[in-house]
């Protein structure tokens, strides 16, 4: 998968992790966060590093503001956007995690992504999704 989806999919399982589930459910998302740990930690020293080298910095010196946006240095657009995607598209190998007992409820959009790093199957129905 490519690194900018595993950055994705991590934010999804901390959101997932937000509620309640059973213990079986909650552990796989816990062995799947973990296993994406390392490379969304890689993406954001190497995204930072990025900004860096290549945003303007604000009236109070900063270059990100409060809300996490910063101002590229417009002859450099080309050069940070090219890293950008270079750094997006590095591709990650993640084991998927085997999950037994699926949850109840789950909206599509989080299942899609978590499909990347989990292998559920439902024992109920002897069933693999």
């Amino acid at each position: 998968m490519k690194l900018l989806k595993a950055v994705e999919v991590h934010r999804v399982l901390c959101e997932t992790m937000e509620t309640e589930a059973g213990f079986s459910f909650a552990h796989a998302l816990c062995m799947a966060k973990a296993r994406l740990d390392p490379h969304v930690q890689f993406f954001a020293e190497k995204e930072m590093k990025m900004i860096r080298k290549y945003a303007v910095p604000g009236e109070d010196g900063d270059i990100v503001g409060p809300d996490g946006k910063f101002n590229v240095k417009p002859e450099e657009a080309k050069k940070f956007f090219a890293e950008k995607q270079e750094l997006d598209a590095v591709e990650v190998e993640v084991e998927k995690v085997k999950v037994s007992t699926p949850p109840e409820r789950i909206s599509g959009k989080a299942l899609e992504l978590l499909l990347e790093v989990m292998d559920f199957r439902d024992e109920r129905e002897g069933d693999e999704t």
